[in-house]
């Protein structure tokens, strides 16, 4: 790709198929798998939710299942297993390792963290339109401090 020419799926590679990484990469989703709500990154893992309708035309609450998906932002690879919050060998699929968090509309992926001297443990949470909160640890990180700064004019 030269600089101002135009990025096309054709130029991704397609991480349920594999290969070698060289413009970006995409995971397609089921074909009734929606993306509703804004993706975060933390810690070079791309978080984000999916929501499976359970029939086409469906007005109201949502009626439907939602998935939580932690990506590796420069593979394309599963990042973690949402289930334990261990860290994933490369070159699994990010497909397999998504983790239920309940039915309805998923929110977008919330970080917070919890720290204990200079360590945080970090959570990933995300609500459902049918009131279900899903709480899901994600590996700890070392906590920086600054210290302090100097201003250089």
């Amino acid at each position: 790709m030269t600089n101002g020419s135009t990025l096309t799926e054709s130029s991704l590679t397609n991480m349920s198929t594999g290969g070698t990484i060289t413009q970006g990469w995409y995971v397609p989703l089921a074909s009734n798998d929606k993306v509703l709500a804004s993706s975060d990154v933390f810690n070079s893992i791309v978080l984000f939710t999916t929501f499976t309708p359970v029939t086409a035309a469906v007005c109201g609450t949502g009626g439907g299942d939602a998935k939580l998906y932690a990506i590796n932002m420069s593979t394309g690879d599963a990042a973690l297993d949402l289930t334990t919050g261990a860290v994933l060998a490369a070159g699994q699929s990010a497909l397999a390792a998504a983790k239920a968090i309940g039915t309805g509309i998923p929110s977008k992926p919330i970080i917070i963290m919890s720290q204990s001297g200079n360590r945080a443990t970090p959570y990933v949470i995300t609500g459902t339109t049918n009131q279900q909160i899903s709480n899901t640890q994600i590996p700890q990180v070392t906590v920086r401090r600054l210290v302090g700064w100097r201003e250089v004019f």
